[in-house]
C-alpha cells in the first residue's frame, strides 16, 4: 500500500473514533440526568435512592474520564458500577419475581445501551492507542509528514549551513587545481 492510502485509512479511523467518542460523551450526559429521577425516587419512595444517585454519578464520571483520557481502566470501572447500580436498583424495587423481571427489562434497556457504548469506547481506545504509534499521527497527511521530516533534517543541519559547506568545498577544490 502507498503511504497516502495508509494515511487515508488511519485518518478515517481516527474520525470515526472521535465521532463515536462524542456520541458516548452525550450518552454519559444523558445518563447523568438519571440522577434527577433517582433523587425524585429518594424523596417520594425511599432515601436509599440517594445511594443510587451517587452510583449513577460515578458511572457517568468514570465513563466520561474513560472516553476523554482514552483509558480502558476507567471504562471498566464504569461497567462495574453500572452492574452494581442495576443490581441494587433491582433489589430495591422488586418484591416478587415478576417485579424483578419488570425492573430488569425497564432499567436494563438503558443500562444495556450504556454498556454497549462503554464497550465501543474500550474498542475505540485500543484502536486510538494503535493509531498513536503509527507514523503521521494525529494528522495523517503526507505533506505534514514530509514537513516534519524536513524539519527534523533541518534541526540536524541548517540549509544555509549545507549551502555554505557546498560553496566552501567547491572553493577548496578549485584552489588546488594543477597548472597546465
Amino acid at each position: 500500500m502507498e503511504l497516502e492510502e495508509i494515511y487515508s485509512q488511519n485518518r478515517v479511523a481516527l474520525k470515526k473514533i472521535k465521532k463515536q467518542s462524542t456520541a458516548s460523551c452525550v450518552l454519559c450526559g444523558l445518563f447523568l440526568c438519571m440522577i434527577l429521577f433517582e433523587l425524585y425516587y429518594a424523596v417520594m419512595i425511599s432515601p436509599i435512592f440517594v445511594l443510587l444517585a451517587v452510583i449513577v454519578a460515578a458511572v457517568s464520571v468514570t465513563g466520561f474520564i474513560g472516553i476523554t483520557k482514552n483509558d480502558n481502566h476507567w471504562s471498566t470501572a464504569s461497567l462495574i458500577l453500572l452492574a452494581v447500580h442495576l443490581l441494587v436498583f433491582t433489589a430495591i424495587i422488586s418484591d416478587s419475581l415478576s417485579d424483578v423481571v419488570v425492573a430488569l427489562v425497564m432499567s436494563g434497556t438503558g443500562h444495556g445501551v450504556f454498556a454497549y457504548f462503554t464497550y465501543r469506547t474500550m474498542q475505540n481506545n485500543k484502536k486510538y492507542h494503535w493509531l498513536e504509534q503509527q507514523e503521521g499521527f494525529p494528522h495523517f497527511e503526507v505533506k505534514q509528514t514530509m514537513y516534519d521530516m524536513d524539519k527534523r533534517q533541518r534541526e540536524i543541519k541548517d540549509p544555509f549551513q549545507i549551502k555554505k559547506e557546498q560553496i566552501e568545498s567547491r572553493n577548496q577544490s578549485s584552489g588546488q587545481m594543477e597548472e597546465l
